[in-house]
């Protein structure tokens, strides 16, 4: 390796063309010469005007053969030759468009010939990728690739290659293209293959563009290769990007390149502004605090169990064989009479069957063992297929069919261990079949548990017998005791020892080392709360609790440290550990760094995730991770977190995220014994408004309040009470100390609220056509006490309910009090039920008085209320089962996808992963279905842009699942309304292009 340079030089001898790359630069005259050049005398001119004669071949492989040669021969011409093929071309090329794209194909130098093809004949649908091998500027090398996305990746790496050659530096807007499409591929190969042919390139330009994707693993790699031999330049590109962007992964990899090579950071910074630079070692400065004296530091830090010498919690060693209970099928009645009813299937002879079921490789075997084909086969077969079907099984490791529930067998207890301990994802159906078959799984897991040798499997056993005894109470350790005593004495001497271990002792056989990524060095370390913070030492013991816990059970030490440390710094901690993991490529078996997050997040962790969340969801390789972080937010469990897990379910962006977050927020609400509207007025969030003063933002000299307007955007105004556009930003006037962190208070605030405003005046609008109904003491404690949803509140018209009939229509007034619609103040009985109200609940004078009222106070409604847009069915469609109204209107697709946000729910794929339904819930278990086509692809992707509306139909579902036609005149008239407005102001399809 040569020596690394402590100085800021980075090379200027443009591309390094080695043979690898030179065989794959595309012939072109003047530029680059074939090799070896072509063999034997041939005329140029002849050659070209044969090769134009006649029809053109259509293949590519035959048009290629025929016109490659002669590129080579055109580039290796002597003058005069080229001079008279140039000539025939010149002639040919204006003969037909195939002609002119090979004559621009075969003399690739002339660019204007291609730029000319181009321009005329850009839409032609074949041939024209080799011209990517012609003379083209950057800016219109990278409007051909995008015109013809399908390019592939040989052809566009010769593209690039030539640019390189042809324009050198000013051609590193191609190499970046290239670069971020290649990562982006499903090849990681490509991605390899890209930033090879980058770092060949030797032009200052070439960091700055590597760093401005240095969040994606092989760009770092590649720039820490590069440092190797140049590390001033590239830490300093690398700080300057980090610092400039204020990207906290790319904040989080600066730092640990910094930590790398410390004999070059005071060069690199000395080449930084004095800003970038100032900022860079305020990070640094982070890295280094004051740490606790020794004996602050928790002693689960100081001296963890496993660093002592008489190492706690060792169990006895036993070898014993394990007690193999017998084989057995477990069916419910309900199916197995189900699958006896179905009609018998053609099968070969049962015991040939039986030989050749356990007999064959599992992977051979083509039916799933999530269908009827399992359950039937060990219907017919018994219990002597079960060593078949665990087989089968074990192809699909992680996975959770149904059918192991239907066997109980020694055969899958070690399995069930493994998910048990190690899975997330599959954790709960290893519960299932513990829960199931408890003694087969003791029974198997207590010999494993005792073994004398380490191993992966004995610490499932061990975690396996743990949680058994765990559940149940005091029964789930008397019932492991008893399967203990199977195997005599002794073993119940060691399942009582395993029992009764103190939980910080409850270790693995071997500590993992810390991984690659996790240099503590490089992250901020936890602060004690009662002085100075952790030191790198006990930061790292940390970490290996946190490797050692499982997805569901924490390793207890982690708790004493959350109860030594401040939470701030333990979030901040987590979120370092989880850059480094995720700037390690996010390798899986390592999971548990980015679980952190939910262990140690906070509110600032889980608004950093949501971005993310929505990325992840968006790219097929990454997810399955924004469902885990789902998970995490769940975990974080704050009323800001579950608020940002609401939304998610909501009005995520991606279908299978807002589902599973929906599952996930319904969970919280059952659990909580609440329904998901009353759990959404318990997330309206106060984001710290209802703390004393904190509507004030105090700059010292000057004092600004904070109010909101219809939509609960912020609205800032002076002492003088005048409206200002923003909050101002800090002078040099004013107090420093209470300007900067009032400032930085009210830019996380408006991002909180933008967050939620439409969340939450979509909920409000909800709750107004589904009717819904608060206790006087709710209505208080969500609306009028809150700090954030009362501003809501005195924009809409509310009314209290003697049933289903209203009752007194008010408004709530600015200092929160309440007035009627005459606006006199207003006291309500303490039994009172309180709406938001609909405008069909008014008759004419009413709703001309409260609009009066709503002038008069130039109140702006969050949604139309008052003025809002009503609906009748005429007589004949009351009477009917179906409505045709709007049958053949043609409307947007987008705008049918846009019911998701107003209660509609899609149907079910049909023929072709077509959807072609919509449908709402209304009152008295009803639901309104609304039919359209040509439909809506499942799968995404290329659509219809118009869908034709066909007709409404209404049906009853009942408890027990049947779904019985009724008339429409069982919809009451705001359930009408509404859900003809819906469809009334769907947004009409554009009128179709002219041809």
């Amino acid at each position: 390796m040569k020596k690394a340079s402590l100085t800021l030089v980075w090379p200027e001898g443009g591309f390094q063309w080695t043979p690898e790359w030179l065989a794959l630069l595309p012939v072109m005259r003047g530029v680059h010469l074939p090799s070896p050049a072509p063999s034997g005398p041939q005329d140029p001119a002849l050659a070209l005007e044969a090769a134009l004669g006649g029809a053109l071949p259509q293949a590519y492989a035959d048009w290629f053969a025929r016109f490659q040669p002669l590129r080579d021969t055109v580039a290796c011409a002597d003058e005069r030759g080229y001079e008279a093929a140039l000539a025939v071309a010149q002639r040919g090329r204006t003969g037909s468009s195939p002609a002119a794209r090979a004559c621009a194909f075969v003399f690739a130098h002339l660019g204007e010939w291609t730029a000319e093809w181009r321009a005329a004949q850009a839409r032609e649908p074949y041939g024209h990728a080799v011209l990517g091998w012609s003379a083209m500027q950057p800016a219109d090398f990278l409007a051909h690739a995008a015109a013809h996305p399908w390019l592939d990746h040989a052809t566009l790496t010769k593209g690039v290659l030539l640019q390189l050659k042809l324009h050198g530096e000013a051609a590193l807007e191609v190499l970046a293209w290239f670069i971020r499409t290649r990562l982006a591929s499903r090849d990681p190969k490509l991605g390899t293959q890209a930033l090879k042919l980058a770092a060949q390139m030797r032009v200052p330009g070439l960091l700055p563009l590597l760093a401005a994707q240095s969040d994606h693993k092989k760009v770092r790699d590649t720039l820490e290769k590069l440092a190797k031999t140049h590390p001033v330049a590239v830490l300093s590109t690398v700080i300057r990007q980090a610092m400039a962007g204020r990207s906290r992964a790319a904040e989080t990899w600066a730092l640990r390149l910094a930590h790398e090579w410390p004999q070059a950071l005071p060069v690199a910074l000395e080449a930084l502004e004095p800003a970038l630079r100032s900022r860079f070692e305020g990070v640094v400065a982070a890295l280094n605090p004051v740490e606790a004296p020794a004996e602050a530091v928790p002693p689960i830090l100081r001296e963890p169990p496993w660093l002592r010498t008489d190492r706690p919690g060792q169990l006895p060693v036993l070898e014993v064989a394990a007690i193999a209970t017998p084989d057995a099928l477990a069916w419910p009645p309900e199916l197995l009479a189900r699958l006896q009813a179905m009609p018998p299937r053609p099968a070969p002879d049962p015991v040939d069957e039986l030989a050749q079921w356990n007999s064959l490789p599992p992977e051979h075997w083509t039916f799933s063992p999530w269908n009827l084909d399992a359950q039937q086969l060990l219907a017919r077969l018994g219990v002597a297929a079960i060593p078949g079907m665990v087989a089968v099984l074990s192809t699909h490791l992680g996975k959770w069919p149904a059918v192991a529930l239907l066997m109980d067998t020694p055969l899958l207890a070690p399995r069930m261990a493994k998910l048990l301990r190690q899975s997330r994802m599959h954790r709960a159906g290893a519960i299932d079949w513990i829960a199931k078959f408890p003694r087969t799984a003791m029974l198997q897991a207590l010999p494993a548990a005792f073994s004398a040798q380490h191993s992966a499997e004995r610490d499932d056993a061990r975690h396996l017998l743990r949680w058994l005894a765990g559940q149940a109470g005091p029964g789930g350790r008397t019932a492991l005791l008893d399967a203990a005593g199977a195997y005599g004495d002794e073993m119940i001497r060691a399942a009582t020892a395993l029992l009764d271990t103190d939980p910080l002792d409850v270790l693995p056989g071997e500590m993992p080392p810390l991984p690659a990524f996790c240099d503590v060095a490089t992250m901020r370390r936890p602060q004690l709360h009662a002085s100075g913070a952790l030191g790198t030492a006990a930061t790292g013991h940390l970490v290996r609790m946190l490797m050692i816990g499982q997805p569901d059970a924490p390793y207890p030490g982690v708790a004493l440290v959350q109860a030594a440390c401040t939470p701030a710094s333990l979030a901040e901690f987590a979120w370092d550990l989880y850059e480094a993991w995720a700037g390690a490529g996010a390798p899986s078996k390592d999971g548990w760094a980015f679980r952190t997050l939910g262990l140690l997040g906070n509110d600032e962790t889980a608004r950093r995730l949501i971005p993310r969340i929505n990325d992840w969801a968006g790219a097929p390789g990454t997810r399955g991770r924004a469902e885990s972080a789902l998970d995490l937010l769940a975990a974080i469990g704050t009323d800001v977190a579950l608020m940002l897990l609401n939304t998610q379910a909501t009005k995520g962006r991606h279908k299978r995220v807002q589902l599973r977050a929906a599952a996930m927020i319904s969970a919280v609400a059952d659990a909580r014994g609440l329904t998901l509207d009353e759990l959404g007025d318990r997330l309206a969030p106060t984001l710290g408004l209802d703390e004393p003063e904190a509507a004030v933002f105090d700059f010292g000299p000057r004092r600004f309040t904070l109010s909101f307007d219809e939509s609960l955007k912020p609205v800032v105004r002076d002492a003088r009470g005048q409206r200002l556009k923003d909050l101002p930003k800090p002078l040099k006037s004013d107090d420093a100390a209470l300007a900067g962190p009032a400032a930085d208070r009210f830019k996380q605030l408006k991002k909180d609220v933008r967050s939620i405003a439409s969340l939450e005046i979509t909920r409000l609008e909800r709750a107004m056509r589904n009717r819904r109904r608060w206790p006087l003491p709710e209505f208080r404690r969500f609306f009028l006490a809150h700090p954030l949803m009362r501003h809501l509140a005195t924009r809409l018209a509310w009314a209290t309910y003697d049933g289903g009939t209203l009752a007194q229509p008010f408004r709530v007034a600015e200092d929160w009090t309440l007035a009627d619609a005459a606006d006199e103040a207003l006291v309500l009985p303490e039994d009172a039920q309180v709406g938001i109200l609909h405008v069909l609940e008014l008759d004419a004078p009413a709703k001309a008085q409260l609009g009066q009222l709503f002038g008069d106070y130039e109140i702006l409604q969050p949604f139309r209320q008052l003025q809002r847009e009503t609906y009748a069915l005429t007589p004949h469609e009351q009477q009917q089962p179906t409505v045709k109204r709007f049958e053949n209107r043609d409307v947007a697709t987008g705008a049918v996808i846009g019911l998701d946000q107003k209660g509609w729910q899609r149907g079910g794929a049909e023929d072709g992963g077509m959807v072609r339904e919509y449908s709402r819930d209304a009152p008295g278990g009803l639901r309104v279905t609304l039919r359209f086509s040509p439909g809506i692809f499942v799968a995404g992707g290329m659509m219809e842009p118009r869908q034709s509306l066909e007709w409404l139909t209404l049906a009853r579902h009942s408890a027990e699942g049947s779904v019985d036609a009724v008339s429409f005149d069982a919809l009451d008239p705001v359930s009408a309304s509404e859900m003809l407005r819906d469809i009334d102001l769907l947004n009409p399809a554009l009128s179709q292009p002219s041809p």
